[in-house]
């Protein structure tokens, strides 16, 4: 009979990916950053990062835009989470997405000396 009373083993990494969104010359458009490290280093990508330790998925998604992005969030709402297991090099990660609507003005104070390269591209 297994043991129930040994403690659960996790082996799935938490990361929330940030999908951008806002209205700039009368486009939609997305952001999306340079990833800094491997895997994948260098790639355009959505705003993303690992939980961490005694953050609410919410706190860590708002955490991830200003971090990565240099924005803040006038509007953030979780979209869907992506789970299939060889989607990350990295082992089972399970990636929590939202959306942010965020207004043009704020997008155009892009820190871009602390964030990682943010540009605007149409979305599609």
């Amino acid at each position: 009979m297994p043991d129930t009373a040994s403690p659960l083993r996790l082996n799935a990494a938490v990361t929330f990916d940030v999908v951008i969104l806002t209205i700039d010359d009368d486009r939609l458009k997305t952001l999306l950053i340079s990833r800094q490290r491997p895997p994948y280093q260098g790639v355009r990508a959505l705003p993303g990062g690992f939980m961490l330790p005694g953050q609410s998925p919410e706190q860590a998604a708002k955490n991830i835009l200003k971090v990565k992005a240099g924005v803040r969030a006038d509007y953030l709402e979780q979209l869907y989470t992506f789970d299939r297991h060889e989607r990350d090099p990295r082992g089972q990660v399970l990636s929590v997405s939202y959306y942010a609507l965020i207004s043009a003005d704020q997008l155009q104070q892009f820190q871009r000396d602390k964030t990682e390269q943010p540009q605007l591209f149409d979305a599609k």
